[in-house]
């Protein structure tokens, strides 16, 4: 048999029809698969992936693994092979379609006219089928399964198969799994389906000597464990013999509760407001808490170790280890039932004896669920929440507001517990625990899980992380719509790599070559990002509103983002836009397009050309700031979904999605032809590099190489099945960019966009502001000081985003060479007061120009050097002659020694890197050929400073230190030897 498993993640899986060898089959490449069959002839798997919008097959071991057919809107929720077709229903297009299964070709599409179709299955009353039954001979008690081993026989639930494999003997008087509920002297149990409202048989046990208070079940071994109020004991009943045993005496008991890892009860006695627990391995009673305020409704997360209860009107937190209590929430309102459900991970409680309600175990997430009347006990179990009212059982689901259903149970139930060895398994390695410690995928196993990486990422050696090989030039970018990725393809080889980039589902991407920058758009969060490589760290750039970007392009020119964007509610308000990327401005270009996909620049012809794919498909070109608009394409082409321009022959080519072909023309849409064709391909977008295109196409898992000379495809990518919808496609190459260089020179003196033309080029302003009288400057645009009063501004056109030379003033000299930036808040990057410093003796060294006379910075730099040289050598001198001795080793610079200076502590390796000698000849002093050896601290001033603030104290100053002292050397001996420095604090 073959299943599917949707959460958290998708796969798909494989058994034998007793259940047993379990295996993953594909774990790639699906989102939601919600319908299977067989080619049981052909050992054929086929599946509908619901959110790929694919029909797909492979060999039952998932090998050869294929796309049938990619049916964009198209979510098949039912699926039936027959005769070599597949058919699938859709029920929200209403249509059954035929597949072939060699090609994938549709073979039937019908519409039906009434009613959702759902699922599919086929009758054939001309076909006689015979087979052979493999049970016939088995001679099973209950059940028999074929297996790939022979027929194998099974019991039903509270039976167990005997020694003779063939007849079944009773395993218990309950259901394996179900509801357990008490009232003073009965266990009851309901079978699950009586959440559904089915009902069934209700076996009992009734134990007359004992007054249950409150019980807590084991799944595994099938004991429930109750509490005595007539004997102040905990008991142990085995459900399989029916027999029970005392296990400790203790004081009154409530919240019975079983913690399965620790193989542990846990209870609350609440006349000494304590916390114990036993251990049922040792018996030992332990007391984990006390002192508390009146505790109640005891709950536990077994897997992490977590106990959690409720003290008044707050729901605290504790741990088997007596980690101290911490409030999970507080201020409810008579919060009462505390239980904690395995499967969500939230804790459920009920609130003015009224209201169910649920958080995250952190407190987080509260909701409100079902209302509720009079409940005596509620608990939790898969979607359903249950609860006790008087003599009835009551049963909704968790997104209901009321009961749904409602069975008359037996007189004063008080508790109820869930019977589900399921509830009870160690997580522990399993990907159910925080994805089984893995990076990307988790694959269950037998025992415990695997790690894998999605396609084009690589498992590391921990077997648990992933990584991408980040490729840095000659690549080719492509947008996977359906699973969130943007793909990075090797321009030679073919190679794939996922990159690192957080999106739901992008359909556009573009790249700046210049600066190295990917900019990719999410249809879902609606807004454009960007990151530069190889460090892929990513920063926003624009937020669309209710559009969604289909398609981007960069000037490299002047770094300006185009993109069109549309809105599926008004498919006739698509519009083309510009982002300024460096003072994140935007301004609408040509609005009440229909329908807006591609999009490409010719930025040294001033040129912008777009598709529309709406009511009337056309093609349409205009200057870079929107103005001449034009359609050169308006016949014979129905869903032009691609659009790129070949530099080189001066062509601009398309790809037209319904009649699968790429054609190509002159740059007003003269001389056209038909370049090649792709029947079923669903073409996308495409780029142009040399001789060469690069494109995408829905029902292509590759991307495809053509030779724009011959139409020929050729070689280059494999089918990569776990592809999904390929979107925008762009490259990055060594080969020459397309820019204008109108704007290069004080951005065109425009302030804010400067958008090249075919007759030079022209400003703009964002959306809401207007162009001044000199068509040059926007109303209220942002600029920095150019009144400086050490320099002079060159050639300068001070408005944010732009940058400017310089020259000091007469009396300054130039400190710094670089170029002043003007930021977006209207501030310089670099504080002018440092770019030019006054001169000490008032005289004018000339005029210095940042970025313009930078070779007489190196003249004074040399100059400085040989000043320098000559003040150290008259330094030495002079101290030789003080001193009145001969120095034979070169002169350096003393640091007197401090308390702290030993051989063997932290300072030592320190101070012995200038001369490895000086610490053991002149034990009050080191000598450093550096000043930047010799700043260290005079002495530690806190008494209980730690050993850790001892280690490079000059690089890492503690904190702790009352005073920090440097030490400055002297240029020249003071004769004191003790200390030939100045100190400065």
């Amino acid at each position: 048999m073959f299943f599917t498993e949707n959460n958290p993640s998708c796969r798909i899986e494989r058994a034998s029809l007793s259940g047993h060898n379990r295996t993953v089959l594909i774990y790639r490449g699906l989102l939601r698969v919600m319908a299977l069959s067989v080619d049981a002839e052909n050992n054929l798997l086929f599946w509908a992936d619901h959110e790929r919008h694919t029909v797909e097959v492979s060999g039952y071991d998932g090998n050869n693994r294929r796309v049938l057919q990619r049916m964009n809107g198209v979510s098949i929720t039912g699926l039936h092979y027959y005769n070599n077709i597949v058919y699938g229903v859709s029920a929200t297009r209403r249509r059954l379609i035929g597949l072939a299964t060699d090609t994938g070709d549709i073979v039937s599409d019908i519409v039906t006219t009434a009613g959702d179709p759902f699922s599919v299955t086929v009758y054939d009353a001309s076909v006689n089928v015979t087979y052979d039954d493999p049970c016939a001979t088995k001679n099973c008690q209950q059940i028999c399964v074929n297996t790939p081993s022979g027929p194998e026989c099974l019991c039903g639930e509270g039976y167990s198969l005997d020694d003779d494999g063939v007849t079944c003997k009773v395993n218990s008087l309950f259901y394996d799994k179900g509801l357990v509920i008490n009232n003073a002297t009965m266990l009851f149990m309901l079978d699950t389906r009586f959440i559904n409202g089915a009902g069934g048989r209700v076996p009992y046990l009734t134990i007359t000597s004992s007054i249950i208070t409150t019980f807590a079940v084991n799944a595994f071994s099938r004991m429930i464990y109750f509490a005595d109020a007539k004997t102040n004991s905990l008991h142990e009943l085995d459900t399989s013999t029916r027999r029970y045993r005392i296990l400790a005496s203790t004081a009154p008991v409530t919240d019975l509760t079983y913690d399965w890892r620790a193989d542990m009860l846990w209870w609350i006695e609440p006349d000494q407001s304590f916390i114990r627990t036993m251990s049922l391995i040792t018996g030992r009673i332990s007391t984990i808490y006390s002192n508390l305020k009146r505790p109640t409704s005891l709950t536990i997360d077994a897997q992490n170790g977590h106990v959690f209860w409720i003290s008044e009107s707050s729901i605290i937190q504790g741990s088997l280890d007596r980690m101290a209590p911490k409030t999970v929430l507080s201020a409810l309102n008579n919060p009462l039932h505390l239980h904690f459900d395995v499967t969500s991970q939230r804790l459920f409680w009920l609130e003015k004896e009224m209201y169910i309600k649920s958080c995250k175990t952190n407190g987080t997430d509260v909701k409100s669920h079902v209302i509720v009347f009079n409940a005596s006990d509620i608990f939790v179990y898969k979607d359903f929440i249950g609860w006790l009212s008087g003599n009835q059982i009551h049963f909704a689901k968790q997104t209901s507001v009321a009961s749904e259903v409602t069975f008359n149970i037996f007189p004063s139930p008080k508790e109820v517990a869930v019977l589900d060895p399921l509830l009870q398994r160690d997580l522990t390695d399993t990907c159910e625990i925080v994805n089984g410690g893995c990076d990307d995928i988790c694959v269950p196993m037998a025992t415990g899980s695997r790690c894998e990486c999605d396609t084009g990422l690589q498992l590391q050696s921990d077997f648990k992380s992933c990584t991408s090989n980040v490729m840095e030039e000659n690549f080719i970018l492509v947008a996977d719509f359906s699973h969130g990725r943007i793909l990075q393809i090797d321009i030679v080889t073919g190679e794939m790599t996922k990159l690192a980039v957080d999106v739901r589902k992008c359909s556009g991407v573009a790249f700046d070559t210049k600066t190295s920058e990917l900019f990719y758009a999410d249809a879902v969060q609606k807004n454009i990002k960007s990151f530069s490589f190889p460090k892929l760290t990513p920063a926003f750039v624009y937020d669309t509103g209710i559009y969604s970007v289909e398609r981007m392009a960069v000037d490299s020119s002047t770094g300006n983002l185009y993109f069109t964007a549309i809105t599926q509610a008004q498919p006739s308000t698509g519009y083309i836009g510009v982002v300024h990327r460096q003072l994140a401005l935007h301004k609408t270009l040509i609005s009440g397009l229909q329908s807006p996909r591609a999009i490409a620049l010719y930025a040294s012809k001033g040129m912008l050309f777009w598709t529309e794919i709406g009511a009337h498909a056309r093609i349409g070109k205009a200057t870079m700031d929107g103005t001449a608009v034009e359609y050169i394409v308006t016949s014979d082409v129905i869903v032009p979904n691609g659009l790129a321009v070949d530099y080189d022959a001066r062509r601009l080519y398309w790809t037209d999605g319904e009649q699968n072909r790429i054609e190509h023309s002159d740059l007003d849409g003269a001389n056209r032809q038909v370049l090649s064709t792709h029947p079923g391909a669903l073409m996308m977008d495409l780029v142009v590099n040399g001789r060469f295109l690069y494109c995408t196409a829905w029902n292509r898992q590759r991307v495809i190489k053509i030779d724009k000379f011959s139409g020929e495809e050729l070689p280059f990518m494999a089918d990569r099945p776990e592809l999904g919808r390929l979107d925008g496609v762009v490259i990055s190459s060594n080969g020459s960019l397309d820019e204008s260089t109108v704007c290069s020179t004080r951005n065109g003196q425009c302030s804010t966009f400067c958008f090249p033309t075919p007759d030079g080029s022209t400003c703009g302003c964002e959306d809401g502001v207007s162009l001044e009288s000199d068509r040059e400057i926007c109303a209220g645009a942002t600029s920095c000081l150019t009144s400086l009063p050490n320099m002079n501004l060159l050639d300068c056109h001070p408005y944010s985003g732009q940058s400017c030379l310089y020259e000091c003033k007469p009396g300054y000299t130039l400190s710094i060479n670089t170029t002043l930036h003007c930021d977006p808040t209207g501030q310089w990057d670099v504080d002018p007061e440092t770019l030019c410093t006054a001169l000490v003796d008032g005289n004018a060294v000339g005029d210095q120009s940042g970025s313009v006379q930078q070779a007489l910075v190196y003249v004074y730099a040399g100059v400085g050097v040989a000043l320098l040289v000559v003040l150290v050598v008259a330094a030495i001198v002079v101290r030789r002659l003080v001193r009145g001795r001969q120095i034979k080793e070169p002169t350096r610079l003393y640091y007197e020694n401090s308390a702290y200076l030993s051989e063997g502590n932290s300072y030592a390796g320190f101070m012995t890197r200038g001369n490895e000698s000086s610490c053991t000849e002149r034990a009050g002093s080191g000598d450093y050929n550096t000043i930047g050896d010799m700043m260290a601290y005079e002495e530690m001033k806190s008494s209980n400073t730690s050993a850790a603030c001892h280690y490079d104290p000059y690089i890492n100053p503690c904190a702790d230190l009352t005073k920090d002292t440097y030490f400055i050397p002297c240029t020249e001996n003071t004769g004191n030897t003790s200390n030939p420095y100045l100190k400065a604090v």
